[in-house]
C-alpha cells in the first residue's frame, strides 16, 4: 500500500495562511474578505483546516519526495475549483502530481454559514517525504 503524504510537522498545515478571495486583488488577511458574522474567525479556521485534512487524505503518493505548497481555490460550497503550485519542490513532475492529485479529490467540507459567497484560496503544505 503505497505511503499517503503528510503535513509538514514543523507546521499547523493544512492551510497556514488566510485564505483570500480568488476574485479579489492581493491576499485578504482575517477580517478583510473573510467570513466573520455567525460564524465568526474561529469557524473560518476550522474549515481552512478541515479543508487541508481532507485533500490530504485525498492525495496518493506522488512519484518522488519533497515539500510542495499547493495554492487551492475553494467555493463555499466545498468543491475544489483550482489548484496551483505556490513554492514547488524543485521537481516538476513531483509539483505537477502533486497539483493533479489535489484537483482529483473535487469535494471537501463546505465553507461555515455566513460565509460570503465566492472562491477563496488557501495554502497548503505538503511534504512528500
Amino acid at each position: 500500500m503505497p505511503e499517503r503524504p503528510r503535513a509538514a510537522p514543523a507546521r499547523a498545515a493544512p492551510a497556514p495562511t488566510a485564505p483570500s478571495r480568488a476574485a479579489g486583488a492581493g491576499r485578504s488577511e482575517a477580517g478583510g474578505g473573510t467570513a466573520q458574522g455567525a460564524s465568526g474567525a474561529g469557524a473560518l479556521d476550522a474549515w481552512r483546516a478541515a479543508v487541508g485534512r481532507a485533500v490530504l487524505r485525498g492525495l496518493r503518493q506522488p512519484p518522488g519526495r519533497g515539500r510542495v505548497v499547493l495554492a487551492l481555490t475553494v467555493d463555499v460550497r466545498g468543491r475544489i475549483t483550482g489548484v496551483q503550485v505556490a513554492a514547488s519542490s524543485g521537481d516538476g513532475r513531483l509539483d505537477r502530481a502533486a497539483a493533479r492529485e489535489a484537483m482529483a479529490v473535487r469535494r471537501v467540507p463546505a465553507a461555515p454559514p455566513g460565509t460570503p459567497p465566492g472562491a477563496y484560496r488557501l495554502r497548503l503544505v505538503v511534504d512528500l517525504s
